[in-house]
Parts: C-alpha cells; sequence; structure tokens
C-alpha cells in the first residue's frame, strides 16, 4: 500500500493509467445463478443473479481474472468490485448486512492481484482504488413533482451506508477512495462525509477522487449543477486528490468538462470516459484506437493527470490508452484559490478584487416581516417568489434565517430548502443558511447540495465548541460565519471586534482544515444614534483592519441596520454612503435588500450624503442632528 505523498509524487511524474469497466467485463465471462448464489449465500432466500459484488466472496477467481486483465494491459490502478456494494443497494437482495465483508472481500481481492504485478516490476507500484458508486437514489431532489419535500433516501441514511462500506475498502487494503459516476452532488457529499469518519474509524489516511456523471449536452449534473459548481461543492473532501468525470459519454463528448476542470483545479483531473455511446444493440461505438485518439490528444493539450475507461471498455481500451499517453508531461494544477468559492446550480467564483456582492436578506423571517407571514405556508409559492425577486434585482447570494418566534424553525427551514431546490432560479445560487440554533444550521445543511455559507459561530462558547461546531461544518461542506463575539458577550468597541475575530481565525486555522477564503467575518453592525454616533464608524476601521490582517477572509455585514433609528426621509441615503465606506474598508458580502441596488447614492440629496458621510467618518451627537437637519 502506498502513501498519501508516494502517490502524489508519482502522478507528478506521469498520467496515471485507470483500469477499465468491471461489470461488463464479468457478464463477459457469463457467470451462472450458482456463481451467485454459492459459499455463504448458497441458501440464500433470495436469487443473487446479477448482484456483482457478491462474486468478490463467492468467485473471487473470476474478479481477479479481470483484474490481471487490466493490469496486463498497462493498468497503474485497478478498481475494486463494489460499485453496488452498499446497503441501499444491496438491499434488493437481502444483503444490507453483508457489505462490510463485500467490500472487505473486494478490496483484498483486488490488493492481491495489485501486489502480484508491483513485485514483478517494483519500479512500477500498482494501486487499488474502492469504488463508491452513487447508489440509485437522489438526496437533493424530491420523485414528486407534487411534493417539493419528499426525498427517497437522507444525508445520513447514505452516510452510514457509506461508512461501513468505505470502512470494508480501507480494512481490506485499498490506497486510494473513488467516489464515481455522481450524479447528484449531496449524494457526494454524503459519501465524503462518510469517508472522512471511516479514516478516523480505521486509523488510516486515503486519498479521495471524486467523479461526477455529465450525461448530456447541458454539460451538468442530474442533480442540476455545472462542473465548476461540482467541483465547489466537493472540494472539502478530505485528502482530495483529485475531480473527475466518468461514465455518461465518450471521451469526445466529456472534453468541456475536461477542460473546465483542467483551468481551474488545484487537484489532479481525472476522467474514465465510455467507450462512446451505445448503439441499438446496446454496443458501445467506439473502439480503442478511437478512443485512445481523443484522449491522446487531452493529454497533448495538458489536461489529464489520470484517465481510464467506464462502461464499454475492455482491456484493449486501456493498453491503447496507457500507450497513447505514454511519456506525456501530466497537466499542471492550477494554484489554490485565495478568495471564496460556493455554489448553488451555478459557481459563484469571484476573482480576487472583485468587489462587493448582495446577500439578499429577503428571505430572513426575522428581518423581513413579509417574507415572515408566508414562510410558514404550507405551499409556500408566496415565499419562493420574494425569494426569487432578490435575485432578479441582483442577489448574488441568498440569506435564508427562520428564526422568526412565530415559526417552527427546523420545520419551516427544511421545508423552504427543499421547496427551494426545485425551483433553477433560486437553486442556481448559493445560499446562507443562518440561525441561533446550532441544530437547525448542522440539519440545512443535510439538505444543500452546493457550498453555502453556515453560521454564526462564535466563542462565546469558548474554544472547544467554536473548534467542534467548525469541524463539523467542514465536514458538511461549507463556508462558515464567524461572529464577532466571545465568553463575555457581543464586542462594542473597534478594538474588541478585532480582537475576538483575530482569536477565533488563529484558532481554526492552526486547529481545523480551514482556510482564509472559506471564512466570513462578520464584525457587527449596531445602528447610529445620539447615545453611539461612532457605531458606524467602529465597524468602518475594524473591517478594514480585519483585512489587512487576513485579506483572504471575507466580511459581512447587515448594511441596513446602520439607520434603524432613523426615519425613512434618512435612511435609504445613509444605508448607501455605509455601504460605499463599508465597501472601500474591506466589506465584500453586504447583506441588504436587494431592491437597494435600484436606487444610486448621486439620487439622494447631496447634502444628505455629505451629511452622512460626515457622521460615519467624523461620529459625533452633533453630527448626528447634522444629518437629521439636513434632510
Amino acid at each position: 500500500m502506498l502513501t498519501i505523498s508516494e502517490i502524489h509524487s508519482l502522478a507528478k511524474q506521469k498520467i496515471l493509467i485507470l483500469d477499465g469497466a468491471m461489470g461488463t467485463m464479468i457478464q463477459a465471462r457469463k457467470p451462472e445463478q450458482s456463481d451467485f448464489n454459492a459459499g455463504p449465500f448458497a441458501d440464500h432466500p433470495i436469487s443473487l443473479l446479477g448482484d456483482n459484488d457478491v462474486l468478490n466472496i463467492t468467485r473471487p477467481d473470476l474478479v481477479d481474472k479481470v483484474h490481471t486483465a487490466y493490469l496486463e494491459a498497462g493498468a497503474d490502478i485497478i478498481e475494486t468490485n463494489t460499485f453496488n456494494a452498499n446497503a441501499l443497494s444491496q438491499a434488493g437482495f437481502g444483503l444490507q448486512k453483508n457489505v462490510y465483508d463485500l467490500a472487505f472481500a473486494a478490496a483484498q481481492v483486488a490488493r492481491n492481484a495489485a501486489d502480484r504485478f508491483t513485485a514483478l516490476t517494483p519500479g512500477k507500484p500498482r494501486m487499488v482504488a474502492g469504488s463508491v458508486g452513487p447508489t440509485g437514489r437522489m438526496a437533493s431532489l424530491s420523485p414528486d413533482i407534487m411534493d417539493p419535500t419528499k426525498r427517497t433516501v437522507t444525508f445520513d441514511e447514505l452516510a452510514d451506508a457509506y461508512t461501513t462500506q468505505i470502512r470494508g475498502l480501507i480494512d481490506g487494503g485499498v490506497d486510494i477512495i473513488l467516489i464515481e459516476t455522481v450524479f447528484d452532488a449531496l449524494n457526494c457529499k454524503a459519501a465524503i462525509y462518510a469517508a472522512d469518519r471511516a479514516m478516523v474509524i480505521c486509523e488510516r489516511e486515503l486519498p479521495v477522487m471524486v467523479s461526477g456523471s455529465f450525461s448530456d449536452a447541458s454539460r451538468r449534473l442530474l442533480s442540476g449543477q455545472t462542473p465548476e459548481a461540482f467541483m465547489i461543492s466537493t472540494s472539502h473532501a478530505r485528502n482530495l486528490l483529485s475531480i473527475g468525470c466518468n461514465c455518461g459519454l465518450g471521451a469526445d463528448g466529456l472534453r468541456p468538462v475536461i477542460e473546465e476542470y483542467a483551468a481551474k483545479a488545484s487537484t489532479l483531473v481525472s476522467t474514465h470516459p465510455n467507450a462512446g455511446l451505445p448503439d441499438g444493440s446496446g454496443q458501445y461505438t467506439q473502439t480503442p484506437e478511437i478512443m485512445a485518439g481523443h484522449i491522446l490528444d487531452f493529454a497533448q493539450h495538458g489536461l489529464l493527470n489520470i484517465v481510464g475507461g467506464c462502461c464499454g471498455t475492455t482491456p484493449a481500451h486501456i493498453r491503447a490508452i496507457a500507450e497513447a499517453v505514454e511519456g506525456i508531461a501530466p497537466r499542471q494544477p492550477a494554484g489554490p484559490e485565495q478568495v471564496i468559492r460556493l455554489s448553488g446550480f451555478e459557481a459563484f467564483a469571484p476573482v480576487s478584487g472583485s468587489g462587493v456582492f448582495c446577500v439578499g436578506n429577503r428571505s430572513n423571517s426575522v428581518v423581513s416581516e413579509e417574507f415572515r407571514e408566508v414562510a410558514g405556508e404550507e405551499d409556500l409559492l408566496d415565499a419562493l417568489d420574494l425569494t426569487s425577486a432578490q435575485i432578479e434585482n441582483g442577489a448574488a447570494i441568498i440569506e435564508v434565517n427562520m428564526d422568526a418566534p412565530e415559526l417552527d424553525t427546523p420545520i419551516a427551514m427544511k421545508n423552504f430548502l427543499c421547496n427551494a431546490a426545485s425551483e433553477p432560479d433560486i437553486a442556481a445560487v448559493p445560499v446562507m443558511i443562518e440561525s441561533a440554533d446550532w441544530e437547525v444550521i448542522r440539519s440545512a445543511l443535510r439538505f444543500m447540495q452546493g457550498k453555502s455559507i453556515a453560521g454564526p459561530i462564535s466563542l462565546k462558547n469558548g474554544d472547544e465548541a467554536i473548534l467542534e461546531q467548525a469541524k463539523e461544518l467542514y465536514r458538511l461542506g461549507a463556508s462558515i460565519m464567524v461572529a464577532a463575539e466571545d465568553e463575555q458577550g457581543l464586542a462594542n468597541t473597534e478594538k474588541y471586534r478585532v480582537a475576538i475575530l483575530s482569536r477565533a481565525i488563529t484558532l481554526l486555522k492552526s486547529q481545523t482544515a480551514y482556510k482564509e477564503q472559506d471564512i466570513v467575518l462578520c464584525p457587527g453592525i449596531t445602528p447610529i444614534s445620539a447615545k453611539s454616533p461612532e457605531s458606524g464608524t467602529e465597524f468602518l476601521h475594524a473591517a478594514a483592519e480585519l483585512h489587512n490582517l487576513f485579506p483572504g477572509c471575507s466580511i459581512a455585514g447587515d448594511i441596513e441596520t446602520i439607520s434603524a433609528a432613523f426615519d425613512e426621509t434618512i435612511r435609504p441615503a445613509l444605508n448607501h454612503v455605509f455601504l460605499r465606506l463599508a465597501s472601500a474598508n474591506g466589506l465584500n458580502l453586504a447583506i441588504i435588500n436587494p431592491a437597494m441596488q435600484e436606487t444610486r447614492e448621486d439620487e439622494f440629496n447631496p447634502a444628505l450624503c455629505a451629511a452622512a458621510e460626515a457622521l460615519l467618518l467624523n461620529p459625533s451627537p452633533e453630527a448626528v442632528d447634522k444629518l437629521i437637519s439636513a434632510n
């Protein structure tokens, strides 16, 4: 077995060759009923015919022959025969309690085959990838158009099923975990969660490969995500080795996906396409020579790190691919991103220094009375309309908060997120999930296939509590909001805000996997009044200092809070001026009503705007009076 660093070292030297199809190769050997219902399953009450995973125990010699054929063809990595070795897929055969044994046996068969070939040519070590398939169920969308909240499987059911499978693979001796043929990013996130958990249980670190299935001209997962959105959603995977694509299409059809990954991924890029598309009789149409020609072109253009085959491919295809890319340098990964990356169906991927983005706050039941009145309704049509309107008005992210006392917060959050997932315009954008209830946040992320912002978390309960929460949010694939609050309460001065958030960031960066770009700082905005004219200035100074100290972090604030003590003749102008100054001081996520963007600052009374700016830059009770009189 190889270490993670050894695998990375090999990947720098050459394009690694993955094997080809397993299922069709097994079926080509025409196994019979007696091959499946055999050994410990001879008296099993259900026919196991067609359950290829059971052959790991009943006919390991047959599975070994497939591995051997691919190793002879030049494969560096062979996949275990475990595509359906999970409790959900095996339930139909009555073998859900045998999953660990199926996975363990498969890993050992593949391990023995790989080690035999490594012993023959020690300079070419062979690796084993534990295949983790998608199951036939979708976690992120409803199967019932009349009930958007319905799901055929939950995140936790998937995670539990995958954990057992991956434990068997790790204990059986695989080198890599390959989560493949992903058609729903939420399923994949559950598998990533399970892989993290299994590595902890088994006390062994392995690299993880993630591969999506993009099966039509839209180049989206079945659940709706684009390649870049999928890459962002799964970027938190523990020891992530590669992002890639497989199945669905032939190599030529997958080229746009591979090009997108090759241009943007900071990890390795993999692909194992089908041998073209099947004809009317179900036979795949691309010969080894045709497929290898496409792969050669990919390699010559610097698009590949790992390549193999999926449906319809044979050892002949893998041999042709291996020969085609021999001696061609592998792709060089892109540099790591230094700014926040989020996703819904689409990617939210700003470039560094791209300015301020609107986080629409009209789906926050605490802020919006209009939303609060409809957020608890059964059909949620009005709530969804209000949310869609924010996106039409320019919201890049939607803030969702169901903490209003009138609502059953956990149920309201689930119902809204499930309904929103079925609305393409809403599901396209990322979500900021916000609640004072930690369990609501954890539960909400189990419905999100995209990468969300979640929180707030803080130091109010000490170091251990914030670390525990942050680690769980990371495993669930979210960026985090950190509030300026510690054991003594909310920060109320510039110095205190900076001190608390600096302490939190230092802790998170040193003891969790979070990097600055996935941390959103919330210094806190309090209303300006005659008694506290310095509120806006304190925020501006804190934001500027935090931006200088932690330039990779995002800074967020609820802009309209600043003017809460004034009447509606003053509020809009003060909000606009404050937003401009806050943006200049490091704020890049403005939590506002997107309709605010329909007006410009120069449309307000110039004297009023000048007075607002004077108050924000040189606060005093007299400056408050001048703002009021300037109206």
